[in-house]
């Protein structure tokens, strides 16, 4: 009877471990229809349409499906209606749609009864409501946060279900103090069921939420869990496991008691110990695996031992504590909706690595803005897996859209934003808005900054930063006019020669901190080459009668040049070029640099002048005057910046060749040089100019004795002309 009392006391001990939640998913085809009326659903279903997707894959098509054109873009200082005060009338914007609301529905099979009955929406727009079985579950308003739906007292257990899903077909389908995602240059407006469905099933307690704030520096984690008990009072063991996540090798496991009242959310924290922290970093992206087990239900998250502060005295930032310059650019995801090659790419893994992982490897980026729009999750899980480092900001870019809004529901929004995205070990920065100037901001990120135990900076965009270490954005948009006249003046470039790559004054105020240059270059080019709205008037005082592709080849070098300039004088701690993906159609405001969207083929031309600029290795050529004369055995002298990013020290030959177009070295001088670790030195070379008079390249390149990518290049244009 012993051995009985004391196998049963031992299944009673490891019951928890055996806890197991169910997530049924329901990705896939939905029926969809459309409607006026938002109380009344729908009594057929005429077409069907793809979650995660977008309303406008449905088929066969909604007419009109996107059109909805907000305030901000129809009193834009360059397209917009001016000095009409009717405008003032219509508060967010006007609706070009007949219809309200777009109805999703779809079948849920449940073959056994459980405790709870979680249905999650990771991310719909533009609100959400949930009926099931005919009777109305709740609603959520976020257009970029999840919703979670109690359906537990809706649904037949076992049995079929029917599962309808309203969402608004335009922003003006909610409330106006509601937040929807504001953009004073995006087009058409999207509805749709963005990323992942699915129903949790589970029994009594039912965990919550799950948090995991790794420290570094005494290798532990603090895993947090809100767990609720719907069933009755009493004790509620918790069980903590992590393991490796690839390898599935437990590291570290634990337990813990709690009191719980009924229906009364407990929030319990909890310090565990990992022994031989393998840290994640943007070359080795370790994950590990944390399961939380109650005796009804568990949990399962990934997460990274990875800690990034900035520091405003060094002005740097830092992961693991170690120094590391930025290099990117900017995802536009919302806008590309916009896009008539978007189609449903955004949820084609295939497509998604390729943009997230395989061009930015090639090219030298470690970082991304996820600006003006979230991603789906599944986006975030191939940044963790992969190494990059993401500038998460939350959708606001307004000029006075906000007075609308209801600041309770903006903080409760931001509060589900952090929710959905704390274990992401790639999400490094929180970014409260872009080029928006409120006072309220700086107050809600610090309500909201504790609810974030890893202790993330926030960025506050052109607000004051919100904290002594938050770093702070610049969006340093130079001046190309050089006020010359003649063909080649465009690559005589002043604004290079006689500045140092500082800090633009675009932030409006004035600030020390650290500063993280994620705009620049206002020289946006349609993929086929022609300027888009922003620079038609650039290209035509900078370069009349160009062609297309003469037009990229500028675009191409001035970018290249921008961002090794920007990068040699070490004033940022990121430079980010804008933008690397968002939308094109005939009257965008901006566009990207690809050349084929379906393959994601960058433009080759944009390509090989970006790749050498963004080299860990940076080489800065400062050399602008582009068109003069000399006379004869002229020896010119020629300032070289180097810039190393990497924790290692660089030596090898420095050469400046002046070539013809067709390659043909003219002159050529070298010297070696020598680099410390993340350092910047400049070099200065003599050779001398051609005599010929005519046009030529001159190119100052690295050939590294010690280092795998063995040269760097920067290259400028230069024309000879008689005395």
């Amino acid at each position: 009877m012993k051995k009985i009392i004391g196998v049963f006391i031992f299944i009673f001990l490891i019951l928890p471990s055996f806890a197991q939640r169910t997530v049924i998913s329901l990705n896939g085809s939905w029926e969809v229809e459309e409607s006026i009326k938002p109380d009344v659903l729908p009594q057929k279903y005429t077409h069907t349409g793809l979650v995660p997707g977008l309303t406008n894959l449905s088929k066969p098509y909604f007419p009109n499906v996107d059109k909805f054109t907000t305030l901000a873009v129809l009193k834009h200082p360059i397209v917009g209606i001016h000095n009409d005060p009717s405008l003032d009338t219509i508060k967010i914007g006007l609706v070009g749609q007949k219809r309200n609301f777009f109805w999703y529905r779809k079948q849920l099979i449940l073959k056994e009864k459980k405790e709870v009955v979680v249905l999650k929406i990771n991310k719909a727009q533009f609100g959400t409501a949930v009926w099931v079985n005919g009777k109305k579950a709740g609603e959520h308003y976020g257009c970029f946060t999840a919703g979670y739906f109690d359906i537990t007292k809706y649904v037949k257990q076992p049995g079929k279900n029917e599962i309808v899903v309203r969402i608004g077909a335009h922003p003006k389908a909610l409330p106006v103090w509601v937040p929807f995602g504001t953009d004073m240059e995006k087009r058409k407006w999207t509805p749709g069921i963005y990323d992942d469905v699915s129903v949790i099933i589970c029994e009594n307690p039912y965990i919550e939420t799950l948090q995991v704030a790794p420290n570094i520096n005494d290798s532990t984690v603090i895993i947090q869990t809100k767990v609720i008990n719907y069933k009755e009072d009493g004790k509620v063991t918790l069980t903590y496991k992590i393991t490796e996540w690839k390898s599935g090798n437990e590291v570290a496991s634990g337990t813990t008691t709690i009191d719980v009242k009924k229906d009364e959310p407990q929030i319990i924290n909890y310090a565990i110990k990992v022994p031989n922290e393998h840290l994640w970093c943007i070359d080795d992206p370790f994950l590990y695996t944390v399961n939380v087990s109650t005796s009804g239900d568990n949990y399962m998250s990934r997460f990274g031992m990875r800690e990034f502060y900035f520091d405003t005295r060094t002005k740097c930032a830092y992961l693991n504590n170690k120094i590391i310059f930025l290099r990117g650019s900017n995802i536009c995801l919302h806008r590309f909706f916009e896009d008539s090659l978007c189609q449903d790419n955004p949820w084609n893994e295939k497509w998604v690595r390729r943009l997230l992982h395989d061009i930015p490897k090639e090219m030298h980026w470690n970082s991304f803005r996820f600006t003006i729009g979230p991603v789906p999750d599944k986006w975030l899980d191939i940044a963790d897996e992969t190494g990059l480092l993401i500038q998460n900001e939350f959708f606001i870019w307004t000029v006075d859209e906000y007075k609308y809004w209801k600041v309770s529901e903006l903080e409760n929004q931001v509060g589900e934003w952090i929710h959905d995205n704390w274990n992401h070990p790639s999400v490094v920065i929180w970014d409260m808005q872009n080029e928006t100037r409120w006072d309220k901001l700086e107050a809600i990120i610090n309500k909201m900054r504790p609810l974030d135990l890893s202790n993330r900076p926030w960025e506050n965009g052109w607000s004051r930063p919100a904290a002594e270490n938050d770093p702070e954005e610049d969006h340093n948009y130079l001046s190309y006019d050089n006020k010359k006249a003649g063909e080649f003046s465009i690559y005589q470039m002043p604004v290079y020669v006689h500045n140092s790559g500082g800090k633009g004054n675009y932030c409006f105020h004035p600030s020390a901190h650290a500063t993280i240059l994620n705009e620049y270059a206002w020289l946006w080019l349609h993929r086929d080459g022609s300027p888009t709205v922003l620079t038609k008037e650039t290209y035509e005082h900078l370069a009349p009668g160009y062609t297309n592709q003469q037009r990229q080849d500028l675009y191409g070098s001035l970018l290249a040049g921008e961002t090794e300039y920007f990068r040699a004088y070490r004033n940022y701690a990121g430079v980010m070029f804008f933008t690397y993906l968002t939308s094109d159609y005939p009257k965008a405001f901006t566009c990207d640099l690809f050349q084929d969207i379906p393959k994601l083929k960058l433009n080759p031309i944009y390509e090989n002048y970006i790749k050498e600029a963004f080299k860990p290795l940076g080489v800065y050529l400062d050399f602008w005057m582009a068109d003069i004369k000399v006379p004869g055995d002229t020896i010119g002298r020629f300032p070289i910046m180097l810039t190393n990013d990497e924790y290692r020290p660089i030596s090898g030959k420095l050469e400046l060749r002046i070539e013809k177009f067709n390659g043909e070295v003219v002159e050529q001088a070298s010297k070696p040089f020598a680099i410390s670790e993340l350092m910047s030195d400049t070099y200065l070379i003599d050779c001398k100019f051609p005599v010929e008079p005519g046009e030529y390249v001159i190119k100052a390149t690295t050939y590294a004795e010690n280092y795998e990518l063995k040269s760097t290049t920067s290259k400028r244009k230069l024309r000879i002309r008689k005395e």
